[in-house]
């Protein structure tokens, strides 16, 4: 301290020009105690050039020369090179290094005149902090990592500065911060005339419009997105645009085109995409108040869904079965559906604490060492120059000063932030925690309700049993009667086809015609849905009747004069056919029993 008093009074005795003069040799000084650029060997640049698009490659190759740079003996500028190699590498890989190798390559090259190399070593940082939960010394770590661009700086790479920096604002819920960052990687990105990431940078922008309730302009967003999309052979970013897009066209309540573009998705559906895809074809069809849809879609997810989709699928399934006087089905998804409640309760709660401690988190180990080897170059500086170490400390002394007090500001703007984010974290899971407590309530009551009308619906069950078998037993009584089956009802027509089969004869094409008479009239518009959806074979189509009418495939077999083996392998096909993916055969029997 004396030191710095000493050199501010004689900064204060020093004319203008002598100060100037002053500042010049200190400059020169510095520049010289840099270094000018190193020369880097050929193979660690080859790497380097492949490093984005063939990471694994680039880590192969590394490894490959790790007992040749990864030695303390090595020069120290190829060394370090290497090891931000390894850390670029490993991040494109999307396998980051969990050590402290970046600090100890942006502790090297922040003493050199590598620039690049910094820029690189401060993003790379910011990648660390982030996995880290350290949202603040992320975004101090990208901000320096994008004031060290210049026009040499790829603009693939400043396009992922700002990416991270939006995803970062997003994720605290500060929407308007993110928007501006994710606009500017679309300007990177569209300077660069990069097809697939301006449409990924239309959909963060579109994303960040859903939050804010501005489904407007989401929708025109990514219809500019699906505009890109087409000029790139890219499954999976048609896919995901077309997801997005019908996301989009829910929003704003235009199911048309929302189930356009679902269709698009679901004829090639990604695994990685099946859950949201599935998903959002469920709430469509909720909205559109076609329960046999929903309990489809919904069986799908509680096989293919995440655990956010399948507790909803599962609260889908217990309201059908409800409905649909299947009390033991309906207990068992509404047990699966409070189990899943319990999980994401736990998740909300470790995500809400992630959330808060996100806004700060300082590591005092690293800062106390960054800290420590300042020190150490300082005294080191100063045991050379005394005069110029004197000053330089003054300056330096002056710029923490301002610089702390911007930080003060910015930790007290941030405080401030997770207090709100607190607040809000507080009633939002008081508020889940009243509502999951009602819902629990209102299930025990239900189940207490069902279990008392289940001895009743029993007595009920069976008197109905016995009227259908007495209906039964008249329809067989009129079919005898009757030489022609048309103008019967489905269960005069079952009965009747039974009695064929008993009798070993054969349908006649009269007979199928009135199965196909009666069934669609039975279910309005059925033949028509199948055509629609895909052109078929009289003898597959005949198939769908005897499925939709209730036969065991042993019973269609006999019925179509083909083996066990071949009417399975045919539904099987059919399935095929319709939904252009594998399935089963019973996949298929549900589907059509659906419609």
């Amino acid at each position: 301290m004396n030191i710095i008093q000493h050199t501010q009074t004689i900064m204060r005795g020093m004319s203008s020009s002598a100060l100037i003069l002053l500042l010049a040799v200190a400059t020169i000084a510095v520049v010289s105690s840099c270094g000018g650029s190193h020369r880097y060997p050929q193979e660690l640049s080859a790497v380097d050039s492949i490093c984005k698009d063939s990471a694994e490659v680039a880590m192969s190759r590394l490894q490959a020369l790790s007992a040749k740079y990864d030695q303390p003996s090595t020069d120290a500028y190829d060394r370090n090179y290497y090891l931000l190699l390894k850390v670029k590498a490993a991040n494109n890989a999307y396998q980051p290094l969990a050590d402290s190798t970046i600090f100890h390559v942006l502790d090297f090259f922040r003493g050199t005149a590598e620039k690049d190399k910094l820029c690189q070593s401060y993003y790379y940082l910011g990648k660390y902090y982030i996995k880290k939960n350290d949202a603040p010394q992320g975004l101090e770590n990208f901000q320096k990592a994008l004031d060290l661009t210049d026009e040499n700086t790829p603009l693939y790479f400043r396009s992922c500065i700002y990416n991270q920096m939006g995803k970062l604002f997003v994720y605290q819920e500060m929407y308007d911060e993110g928007l501006k960052m994710y606009r500017q990687s679309f300007v990177c990105d569209s300077m660069q005339k990069d097809t697939i990431n301006m449409a990924y940078s239309l959909k963060d922008i579109a994303t960040v419009y859903s939050y804010k309730k501005q489904y407007h302009k989401q929708l025109s967003t990514m219809k500019d997105a699906f505009r890109l999309a087409q000029k790139v052979d890219s499954k999976l970013l048609n896919n995901t645009i077309n997801q997005s897009l019908t996301f989009a066209y829910y929003n704003v309540d235009d199911m048309q085109n929302a189930k356009c573009f679902l269709f698009k998705t679901l004829n090639d559906v990604e695994t990685v995409i099946k859950s949201s895809a599935y998903a959002i074809a469920m709430d469509i069809y909720e909205k559109e108040k076609k329960p046999d849809s929903v309990f489809f879609y919904s069986t799908l997810l509680m096989t293919d869904g995440d655990i956010h989709a399948k507790h909803e699928a599962a609260k889908n399934l217990s309201r059908f079965y409800v409905d649909n006087n299947d009390t033991h089905r309906a207990l068992f998804y509404l047990k699966e559906g409070m189990t899943l409640s319990d999980s994401l309760n736990k998740i909300n709660a470790v995500n809400s604490v992630a959330k808060m401690h996100f806004a700060y988190n300082y590591s005092n180990r690293e800062k106390e060492n960054i800290q420590l080897k300042a020190e150490a170059k300082e005294n080191k500086m100063m045991m050379g120059i005394i005069v110029l170490g004197a000053l330089l400390l003054g300056m330096f002394y002056a710029f923490m000063n301002e610089r702390n007090k911007k930080k003060y500001l910015r930790l007290k703007h941030l405080n401030e932030q997770l207090d709100k984010l607190r607040e809000e974290a507080t009633r939002e899971n008081k508020a889940k925690i009243e509502e999951k407590t009602n819902e629990l309530i209102a299930l025990k009551t239900e189940i207490r309700h069902l279990n008392k009308q289940q001895k009743e619906e029993k007595l009920r069950y069976e008197a109905e049993i016995k009227e259908i078998q007495s209906g039964i037993e008249k329809a067989i009584s009129i079919s005898e009667n009757s030489s022609k089956p048309s103008g019967c009802d489905i269960v005069e027509l079952y009965t009747m086809i039974q009695k064929r089969i008993g009798e070993e004869k054969n349908l006649t094409p009269v007979d199928w015609e009135t199965i196909d008479s009666v069934v669609n009239k039975e279910h309005p518009y059925f033949k028509t849905k199948l055509y629609k959806m895909h052109e078929m074979k009289d003898f597959e189509y005949k198939i769908c009747l005897l499925i939709k009418m209730g036969f065991q495939n042993s019973e269609i077999s006999v019925i179509l004069h083909r083996s066990y083996s071949a009417i399975t392998q045919q539904r099987t096909n059919l399935y095929t056919k319709f939904f252009k993916s594998k399935g089963k055969a019973k996949d298929f029997d549900n589907f059509i029993r659906s419609l």
